[in-house]
């Protein structure tokens, strides 16, 4: 589900996954059962593996792959 939010060309959120006030960039990808909120900012490439929350404006550098899970708020 997406809410609210500005995805770039190339941007790819999986089916369970939400987003919600926040910007994806090119080419990066939000995999299932994540939640992306509140102003977070993904760059361009990144990758943000399943069951990963972002909130309160949290920024992952272009290119950069969040592994699973490691981010819950």
């Amino acid at each position: 589900m997406v809410e609210g939010s500005i995805l770039f060309n190339g941007a790819r959120v999986a089916e369970g996954a939400i987003v919600r006030y926040s910007i994806i960039g090119s080419g990066a990808a939000v995999e299932a059962n994540c939640v992306i909120r509140g102003l977070s900012v993904l760059g361009a490439g990144s990758v943000v593996e399943e069951d990963n929350v972002l909130d309160c404006g949290a920024r992952i550098n272009s290119g950069t792959r969040l592994p699973r899970g490691v981010m819950t708020f």
